[in-house]
């Protein structure tokens, strides 16, 4: 929908003066947009790092960089067919930009290496960046607010129930989740803890059997609940991580696609936690929720990460950034 995007966000821009665009970088459009007039430009990464480069594989493969000589040439490798799968769309976005009388893109990347600024919200102390960073390249935290549909208003275990507290929070978009939320359900039962599972819109009307130490709910605010959790099982969504380890909370990390791998092997590789199959079995998801539970190395990594990011989120780094840029037009 890049070319409707692009004509709306045009509209819109023609209403008043604007210094600066700031869009989501799947919102292609509204940056070609913002070019087309001279608009000052922010492609927004609502998760780590994801382009390849200097020291960095491509994002979307849970692969961590290596200094090896094996690494240096698997990331190289990598980096070739990153840019032959994305440049398949390539002549769309030609075309978009064709229409708005802008030069053409030799790759699809350029998009956002073109951009007058390209924010990651994430922390850079829990990412792999590119080394050293593209010029336009800011880290500014991640945003740590819950969604605003989420509901607080529910009475859960009494306080005298000491037990750990396990808080499951997969994707609030449908990824097909139904059997690893069943599957996760039945490996807690029993288990010497009480465990609150979050449904979110896309299975908050499927049917699930509820054993006596577990409670599902709709949806609940993280911040509400994380300062009472032990442990988080996730699909690795980037803000229910962040929020998590925001908490200092370590993850069983169970990803299902789109960015989540990365973020389940950053999660791992800082020892905040463990990285699980979606469909791992039942005694695995039990043995590592057991882990993360008992072994106090998790719960230090966690906490490590903690610090960082909520300096990061506090000090507000992207208005800042935003601001600069404005008060450079």
């Amino acid at each position: 929908p890049a070319l409707d995007v692009a004509k709306e966000t045009l509209a819109v821009l023609g209403e008043k003066q604007f210094d600066v665009v700031a869009a989501d970088f799947m919102m292609i459009g509204s940056l070609i947009a913002a070019e087309a007039i001279g608009v000052k430009r922010v492609a927004l990464f609502h998760m780590p790092e994801y382009l390849p480069g200097p020291g960095r594989p491509p994002g979307g493969m849970g692969l961590l960089p290596s200094s090896s000589r094996l690494g240096v040439m698997r990331d190289k490798l990598l980096t070739k067919v990153f840019h032959r799968v994305i440049n398949q769309y390539l002549p769309a976005l030609n075309t978009v930009r064709e229409a708005f009388s802008l030069p053409l893109y030799s790759s699809f990347p350029d998009i956002y290496h073109q951009a007058d600024l390209r924010l990651i919200q994430t922390s850079k102390a829990f990412d792999a960046p590119i080394t050293p960073a593209p010029a336009n390249v800011r880290y500014v935290g991640p945003v740590l607010d819950d969604p605003a549909w989420s509901n607080s208003e529910y009475e859960l275990w009494p306080k005298e129930d000491q037990r750990p507290l396990v808080v499951v929070s997969l994707s609030s978009t449908f990824q097909n989740q139904l059997s690893v939320l069943k599957q996760i359900i039945a490996s807690v039962a029993g288990m010497p803890l009480r465990c609150l599972v979050t449904l979110g819109p896309a299975m908050s009307k499927e049917a699930f059997e509820s054993p006596e130490n577990v409670i599902l709910l709709p949806s609940i605010p993280h911040n509400y609940i994380f300062p009472e959790a032990d442990a988080v099982v996730t699909h690795a969504g980037h803000g229910t991580v962040m929020r998590a380890l925001a908490h200092g909370i370590p993850l069983v990390c169970m990803p299902m696609g789109r960015d989540q791998i990365d973020n389940a092997a950053l999660v791992a590789h800082h020892g905040a936690g463990l990285k699980l199959r979606s469909n791992a079995k039942f005694s695995q998801i039990r043995k590592a929720i057991k882990r993360v539970l008992d072994e106090p190395s998790f719960t230090k990594g966690a906490k490590a990460l903690q610090k960082k990011i909520l300096v990061d989120a506090k000090a507000e780094l992207g208005v800042s950034q935003l601001e600069e840029l404005a008060a450079e037009s």
